[in-house]
């Protein structure tokens, strides 16, 4: 499988293409009501005819962002990854696509996708931004709000990558501080015994007691691990349960988000500069997922 690049006018659905308005407006409804009754081998088939006769680019990228939407139902991540590439080429100013690649590596529950997948988010956060500030300075009346859904899924991805690439659970820390303790309790019970002035206790007695009461403790410090470490597990494997049956493998990613799979540095920063920003704005309530265009 090559790699998910984004798509020029070259593609199969390049300039090339056959401009129909009409065709493309019933082929693009009648894929808007497959998707929505279920059928999603239908949907694709039939996003991918209006695609052929998208009359413009504006066109061209919302049925792309439908089909990377039923592709994505199906399972099949690396062509609704790519059709979201592409309709970012397309149309790289709409929070739309940016907001369907990011679905697309959310929805593959891989660790590698958490923090690319939450660049995407705030790419489309960005932007559904800035089209909302446009229709309000154009008079026009203002369309449901989405970034807070978006935002409360951007910090899931965050705080699920810090949990993928965190070592907390293989640190002795507990087990070390449960030993420690437990020891210490150990010496305090035997101080007690030794000044009670009735011990009866001899002092391999007292020391059996001091590492009794520090395995304990380290046994204690290890049922806290274990269950510090279950709970990551549980968490991971939550995310990986979350997309339907693939019935492919997941897109090839590589680079930052926001102009095509292949990034650089600076772009990372810059993404993560965006992220921070956006972040100390984002709004305390969820909304409700977008629907198709």
């Amino acid at each position: 499988m090559g790699k998910a690049k984004r798509r020029g006018r070259g593609s199969a659905s390049g300039a090339s293409r056959r401009k129909d308005p009409h065709e493309y407006a019933d082929a693009k409804l009648k894929g808007n009501t497959a998707i929505e009754g279920g059928d999603l081998r239908a949907a694709v088939n039939f996003y991918t005819q209006a695609a052929a006769v998208a009359p413009d680019d504006i066109a061209l990228a919302t049925v792309l962002s439908n089909r990377s939407l039923a592709r994505l139902r199906a399972g099949d991540y690396q062509r609704a990854f790519e059709d979201a590439q592409e309709c970012i080429g397309r149309r790289p100013t709409w929070s739309k696509g940016h907001f369907r690649a990011a679905e697309v590596l959310r929805a593959t529950g891989l660790p590698e996708f958490f923090r690319p997948a939450a660049m995407y988010y705030e790419d489309a956060i960005a932007l559904a931004r800035a089209e909302a500030d446009a229709l309000a300075a154009a008079g026009s009346a203002p369309r449901r709000d989405d970034t807070r859904h978006m935002q409360r899924l951007a910090d899931e991805m965050v705080a699920l990558a810090e949990l993928a690439e965190s070592d907390a659970h293989e640190r002795p820390r507990k087990l070390i501080l449960g030993v420690v303790v437990g020891a210490i309790a150990g010496v305090a019970l035997a101080v007690g015994d030794a000044l009670s002035g009735n011990s009866r206790s001899g002092m391999v007695a007292l020391v059996f007691l001091v590492v009794a009461c520090a395995g304990i403790g380290g046994g204690a410090g290890w049922f806290l691990r274990e269950q510090e470490r279950l709970q990551r597990e549980r968490r991971l494997s939550a995310a990986a349960a979350h997309p339907p049956a693939a019935s492919g493998p997941p897109p090839v990613f590589s680079g930052g988000a926001g102009g095509g799979a292949q990034g650089n540095d600076g772009a990372s920063k810059q993404h993560r500069k965006r992220g921070r920003k956006l972040r100390r704005k984002r709004a305390e309530n969820v909304g409700k997922p977008p629907k198709l265009c």
